[in-house]
């Protein structure tokens, strides 16, 4: 396929996904015009364009690359197989056959030096890009559409989700879903990333869909979300298992949403600390590992973002480092350890996260009862996902990147507790 052709494709594809986004139902967000819905669209295929040019032009090691690491692999495997159906077929839905692992072999990410017992995302992102590469025939742009396509979906979803659950001027639940420059970023690329916001944002719609009118059809989309999150990011899983249980508690037994949730977190704890005692399952060791791995990683690549991070390996440590592993998470780096494009990024993100906190403090407004089960969600999904990601990644910047999932949930529960009319009359604005 030439160049030319391939360019073709990618603007056919690229108008066709934008007259779904115009037209389909779905993608209609109550107070955003279609417009801008679409145009939010076509603003992550430029920035994952964006970012395919920084690592390539830029940061041009094409080994160490995320958007190439995957992309290449599935690439390689599209041309060996490509020209046998069956053994494709056999790849892509992981079918054992000899010829296939031997193929497998010349693949430089389909197995992961490091492996803690939980499924190997990385080949995930290697099956998306085989299956792409059918279209794009080596195009990497028509990948870029694909992978926004579908973290753009996610997004939608948790849009629509959050708009049900709490009450916020639409701007700004569009901002915390769409624009929050993490989310923006390392959500374009061909990165495992945009595939989670779309497992994500699926998940979390159906279950709170499943939570209204719990039915056949709603059980089996639930089914999807959770397998499609436990194949991209486990941890993510299993950070929403103890909001998932409490707000099941809270919707089936009435129980009282903050006893539901500290009850169950509590529960899962203490739940976790017995069976280290009884040497059943050691997760504090488990995550130590990964911690430690973390620094074996930082140590060969000379990384400039290791941070020291406190030893997990007893529950006590592990408690007591709550705190240090949550600041570093949400509130780093500071503006005084800007040293890229990427971390200036991040930076000027916690420095808004910061006054957005202040100024919830300032014109706070009390939440109503119905709201209090989603803010609980969302809190307490963001401390568990943080504290997991702050305990084992002494990296600042991987932790940018893995803290995307929680953002829409922080930034839309931060903007829904700010009394926009108390704003409004102070400074003389019309925010709605």
């Amino acid at each position: 396929m030439t160049l030319v052709i391939q360019i073709i494709v990618f603007i056919a594809f690229s108008i066709g996904l934008g007259v779904l986004i115009q037209c389909n139902d779905f993608f209609q967000l109550k107070g955003i015009p279609s417009r801008i819905v679409v145009s939010a669209f076509f603003l992550k295929v430029f920035v994952g364009i964006g970012l395919w040019a920084l690592y390539t032009f830029v940061y041009s090691e094409r080994a160490n690359a995320d958007i190439y690491k995957y992309y290449d692999d599935g690439y390689l495997l599209f041309l060996q197989l490509r020209d046998h159906p069956i053994l494709a077929f056999k790849f892509f839905f992981g079918i054992q056959d000899l010829q296939i692992s031997l193929l497998l072999k010349d693949t430089m990410h389909w197995d992961r030096e490091y492996n803690f017992g939980v499924l190997n995302d990385n080949r995930t992102m290697i099956r998306f890009n085989f299956l792409a590469s059918y279209f794009s025939h080596g195009f990497i742009h028509l990948h870029t559409l694909f992978i926004n396509f579908l973290s753009f979906t996610g997004l939608v979803a948790l849009y629509k989700t959050i708009n049900r659950q709490l009450t916020l001027p639409a701007f700004a639940l569009f901002f915390a879903v769409f624009l929050i420059p993490s989310t923006l970023l390392w959500g374009s690329g061909i990165l495992k990333e945009g595939f989670l916001l779309f497992s994500l944002g699926i998940f979390t719609l159906t279950f709170f869909n499943w939570l209204a009118q719990t039915n056949l059809r709603n059980s089996f989309l639930l089914i999807i979300g959770t397998a499609l999150l436990a194949i991209i990011k486990p941890y993510v899983l299993l950070s929403l298992i103890p909001v998932v249980a409490a707000a099941i508690g809270i919707r089936f037994l009435k129980i009282k949403p903050i006893i539901a949730y500290l009850g169950v977190i509590s529960i899962g704890f203490f739940g976790v600390v017995l069976l280290k005692q009884f040497h059943l399952f050691d997760l504090f060791d488990l995550l130590q590992q990964k911690q430690t791995a973390f620094y074996n990683v930082a140590m060969m690549n000379e990384s400039g973002s290791a941070v020291s991070v406190s030893s997990i390996q007893t529950p006590l440590e592990a408690l007591f480092a709550i705190p240090e592993v949550l600041v570093n998470v949400l509130f780093r780096p500071f503006i005084t350890e800007v040293n890229s494009i990427f971390y200036l990024l991040a930076a000027a993100e916690n420095l808004f996260l910061l006054v957005l906190i202040v100024t919830m403090i300032f014109f706070f407004k009390k939440p109503t009862t119905n709201q209090l089960n989603f803010l609980f969600f969302g809190l307490f999904f963001t401390l568990i996902l943080g504290t997991l990601i702050g305990w084992t990644t002494p990296i600042l910047g991987a932790v940018v990147r893995y803290k995307v999932p929680f953002l829409p949930f922080l930034f839309a529960l931060i903007f829904s507790c700010i009394d926009f009319n108390k704003i409004n009359q102070k400074f003389n604005l019309s925010i709605r």
